[in-house]
């Protein structure tokens, strides 16, 4: 299970800059819109393998004895 490329890391990390672009409206106007945008774009923005995020923050508070 390895890591994404850079170019797959970019491209993801630029489309969750365009999509927090284009909901901005939507956050600031709906109510509830915010935090699970925001959560979403979180989780898109962390994503860097193929193994679930919730997994790989576990893991990192594992290795920091937490």
């Amino acid at each position: 299970m390895g890591g994404y490329t850079r170019i797959r890391l970019f491209r993801r990390r630029a489309s969750a800059l365009l999509l927090g672009l284009l909901l901005f409206p939507l956050v600031v106007w709906v109510p509830g819109w915010r935090r699970r945008s925001y959560s979403y774009l979180h989780r898109l923005w962390l994503k860097t393998s193929d193994e679930p995020v919730w997994l790989m923050r576990n893991r990192h508070m594992e290795e920091r004895g937490l």
